[in-house]
């Protein structure tokens, strides 16, 4: 057979804290937290002519890695990470089609994007200067100049060409500083 209680909800819970003390003064978490300084950002407009003009088409990066000089990676970015950008490991997250650009217009548009990049906080992108068939001379113009404006790029630790079904000899895949270490220099 069930037994039924009759005691109210009050009952039991006074039944349940007999003998329980009251604390003299109730804890309280400290919700009252120093707020940062908020970061100085400068508006996207006014930083852009002055980043694709100071892009030099004559600048020489240190020496590449692999043999036919297409992996960049910075000095304080480990081999494996270049490695894994080569073998495609990591995920694209954005990309730029500069085909049909004239050099200017390509600078401009490959700083704007790494900067809405940047902003955005995304890490992997790839950026597509094409194999060079429609160029005048036949020859690959924007493949090299791509490569030297990203060498000068301070938000670029790394970049390669991409694999065969990601774009081939005709895109570079471009590794950006995470967002953390960008605010930090941005101080």
């Amino acid at each position: 057979m069930v037994e039924v209680r009759t005691d109210s909800d009050a009952e039991l819970f006074r039944g349940a804290t007999k003998g329980v003390t009251k604390l003299s003064v109730e804890p309280r978490a400290d919700l009252h937290r120093p707020r940062l300084a908020p970061l100085r950002r400068v508006p996207l407009e006014a930083s852009l002519p002055v980043t694709a003009a100071v892009l030099s088409d004559d600048f020489e990066p240190a020496v590449l890695p692999d043999a036919d000089g297409s992996i960049f990676r910075r000095p304080s970015i480990r081999r494996d990470i270049a490695r894994k950008l080569r073998r495609g490991v990591w995920r694209i997250e954005a990309q730029l089609d500069l085909h049909h650009m004239r050099r200017m217009e390509a600078r401009a548009a490959l700083c704007n994007f790494l900067h809405q990049a940047v902003r955005r906080g995304l890490r992997c992108v790839r950026v597509i200067h094409g194999k060079g068939w429609g160029s005048p001379s036949g020859q690959p113009i924007l493949k090299a100049k791509v490569r030297i404006w990203l060498a000068q790029m301070e938000d670029v630790i790394a970049f390669s060409p991409a694999r065969p079904q990601q774009g081939g000899e005709g895109a570079v895949i471009v590794l950006l500083r995470s967002p953390l270490a960008s605010q930090r220099n941005a101080r």
